[in-house]
């Protein structure tokens, strides 16, 4: 069985992100607590920082961010 891809582990990990971090804090929140809906919502979102200081490392590691784009060298030239 080969490895998942690596934009197979991005898809994973936002969509996991999702259903196991915001969706149980939304349930959590707006079932057993008598917070008000707005501030439920900004907890929820308050929740993604999280997952943008883990995405930050992951573009400064270089495990995010592929270069998609040739550089001019890479180019063959026109004659």
């Amino acid at each position: 069985m080969p490895l998942p891809t690596l934009p197979t582990l991005r898809c994973v990990f936002d969509s996991c992100y999702t259903w196991l971090i915001n969706f149980p804090i939304a349930f959590v929140l707006s079932r057993y607590t008598a917070l008000p809906l707005p501030i439920v919502y900004l907890f929820v979102n308050g929740v993604d920082l999280l997952k943008c200081i883990i995405g930050f490392i992951l573009v400064k590691k270089g495990v995010w961010v592929n270069n998609i784009v040739a550089s001019s060298q890479d180019v063959p030239q026109a004659d």
